[in-house]
């Protein structure tokens, strides 16, 4: 089985290593899932969602 990628915004990504927890970003609560990304789509992801940057991890 391959990797999954969670990609988020910088302010996401720095609040989780802060407290020690991803709850997820407003679109996972929203849905009730988290969103993922295989290595072959975190590229469309990242144009798509992410225009203005992430950090992916």
């Amino acid at each position: 089985m391959g990797l999954i990628y969670k990609i988020c915004g910088e302010e996401e990504w720095k609040t989780a290593l802060t407290t020690g927890i991803y709850e997820g970003s407003a679109d996972d609560r929203r849905d009730g899932f988290m969103h993922f990304s295989a290595a072959n789509q975190v590229a469309g992801t990242l144009a798509r969602h992410f225009p203005e940057g992430a950090i992916s991890f």
